[in-house]
């Protein structure tokens, strides 16, 4: 599958930017762990063609390589390929390894038993492309295993449409992006708590991602779960109403993980 030109300028920018800091020190500390968990949970056995979408250093890839099963990783970039090869080999795992674009896998049609993808493809700038992509790699019957962030809430909102379908209510093909013609207006605030999410991710990610790289998670760790607990709170009160009071709810808990956000920013730049 060929990219457009803009995609490709747009593939080397994240090329570029994944290739930044210290992501083996991140890897290790916040994704690594969730790496069995995946493998677990979809089943992966001996024998079995496992593919790993956007691998990192290969948090899925070399326990999914240990239960027995043949395995190929691939990742937009080429630092993190040769890191995971690195991290493989001391694990005594074997891994295929390939550099790739997660919406322009190189592989067959239905080349795979199980696809995973530890928060990786989740990155990708477009979603339904990469998901596309998912799909077309793995054989009739075969899994997608996938952890996100925002995981939780898509299962939310393909469930609502999918009861919406199989109850007559609304066409396959009828849903607006926004979600604003599913009836009861709950589906457009689904689509908006999604997007919430994803909007705020960059900010309070990037500031708990630099805190582990630079050594200094101790500043942020104690308030973490007020923000988890605030962002929970933003998208409870989004998907509860759209009246005044609950906008100034929504409000009050963005407000304060922007508040956490601005002293951990003073704390790790050494100002407070």
């Amino acid at each position: 599958m060929n990219l457009p030109k803009t995609d490709r300028e747009l593939e080397a920018k994240h090329r570029a930017l994944w290739a930044l800091g210290d992501y083996a020190v991140i890897a290790a500390n916040i994704v690594r762990p969730l790496g069995p968990v995946l493998v677990e949970a979809s089943g992966i056995g001996p024998g079995d063609r496992v593919l790993d979408v956007a691998a990192g250093t290969g948090n899925a890839a070399i326990p999914a390589a240990a239960t027995g099963a043949q395995v190929t990783a691939s990742d937009l970039c080429p630092e993190l390929v040769e890191e995971g090869r690195r991290l493989g080999a001391e694990a005594g795992a074997t891994i295929d390894w390939d550099e790739a674009n997660a919406e322009a896998l190189p592989y067959d049609d239905d080349s795979f038993d199980t696809v995973l993808s530890c928060i990786g493809v989740m990155f990708a700038p477009h979603h339904q492309q990469a998901a596309d992509e998912l799909v077309r790699v793995t054989r009739p019957g075969g899994r997608i295993g996938l952890i996100a962030w925002t995981l939780l809430l898509v299962f939310l909102l393909v469930s609502q449409r999918g009861l919406l379908v199989l109850g007559g209510r609304m066409a396959v093909n009828a849903f607006a992006a926004d979600g604003s013609n599913t009836p009861g207006g709950f589906g457009q605030r689904l689509v908006r708590v999604h997007a919430n999410c994803v909007e705020n991710l960059p900010l309070l990610a990037g500031a708990l991602l630099y805190a582990i790289a630079s050594g200094q998670s101790s500043l942020t760790d104690p308030l973490a779960p007020l923000v988890l607990g605030a962002r929970l709170f933003q998208s409870l009160m989004h998907l509860v109403s759209t009246s005044a009071l609950f906008v100034w709810l929504r409000f009050a808990g963005f407000f304060v993980q922007l508040l956490v956000l601005a002293w951990w920013l003073l704390l790790l730049a050494g100002l407070a």
